[in-house]
C-alpha cells in the first residue's frame, strides 16, 4: 500500500466520522512500515459512546481495502488531557505522528496531506 491509498482512507474516516484530525503513527509514520505493518490512525472526534466501541462503525467504512488497519478514537477532550504529559500515548502520536486529514472548520472541506505535527 502506498502513501496516497493511506491518505483516501483518512479522508474517508475523518468524513465519516465528522472528526477533527485523523493522524497517521506507527511504524507507516515513521517510514519504517514493511509488508506485514498494519496503518495505525488516531482520530479525533466528538463521541458520547465508550472508547472501545468508537470505531466499530468506521472499520466498517474499511472493507474494500486490503490492508490491516488500528483505529483509536479519542474526543477533543481525551485529547487536551493526554497532552499534559509528554510521554502519554497522545503526546507521543502528536508529536511523531503525521497529519492526513484536518477539519479546518465547518464551514470548509477538509484537506488530506497538510503536513506533519
Amino acid at each position: 500500500m502506498d502513501e496516497r491509498q493511506i491518505e483516501q482512507v483518512a479522508v474517508r474516516l475523518g468524513q465519516a466520522a465528522e472528526a477533527q484530525r485523523v493522524v497517521l503513527f506507527g511504524s507507516h509514520a515513521r517510514g519504517e512500515a514493511d509488508e506485514t505493518s498494519d496503518v495505525d490512525l488516531l482520530i479525533v472526534a466528538e463521541s458520547e459512546l465508550p472508547r472501545f466501541k468508537r470505531s466499530r462503525e468506521l472499520y466498517k467504512l474499511l472493507r474494500p481495502y486490503p490492508f490491516a488497519m488500528d483505529l483509536i478514537v479519542y474526543t477533543p477532550q481525551e485529547i487536551e488531557r493526554g497532552k499534559r504529559s509528554p510521554i502519554s500515548f497522545v503526546s507521543t502520536v502528536l508529536r511523531e505522528g503525521k497529519t492526513l486529514y484536518e477539519r479546518r472548520n465547518p464551514d470548509r472541506q477538509a484537506v488530506a496531506g497538510q503536513g506533519q505535527e
